[in-house]
């Protein structure tokens, strides 16, 4: 029970934690910097057209969540949020955190198998 205590608390905090969204900038801001871009011919691969924001190297656009998010690691169904560099250590956490809790059931449960086959054995 303490671990599984445990795995709702890093569930709790890799669900609640923002994964690192971008800020946005204003649209007009947007439109300002995209223009002096195509007029210096630089490369646009650091511009997200879908939120008008301007990335880093590691930002990539979630169209799951519809947001840009720094670190971007995945788009994770089962908690329903982003992995990014703000909450990848508490999933790495609730990965472990869990991981370790379905080990321990499934000794328990090899344990009381063997148990009980060993009863029926000497019984009969």
């Amino acid at each position: 029970t303490v671990l599984f205590f445990f795995a709702i608390i890093a569930f709790s905090a890799v669900f609640c934690k923002n994964p690192g969204y971008t800020e946005n900038i204003d649209t007009g801001e947007f439109c300002r910097l995209l223009d002096r871009a195509i007029k210096e011919e630089r490369n646009l691969d650091y511009f997200c057209f879908f939120c008008r924001n301007l990335w880093s190297s590691s930002t990539v656009h979630c169209m799951t969540c519809g947001k840009c998010v720094e670190g971007f690691d995945h788009h994770c169904p089962f908690i329903n949020n982003c992995i990014g560099y703000k909450n990848h250590g508490s999933f790495l956490t609730f990965l472990f955190t869990t991981l370790f809790y379905i080990m321990v059931q499934i000794a328990l449960l090899i344990c009381t198998l063997v148990r009980r086959h060993t009863i029926c054995w000497y019984a009969s």
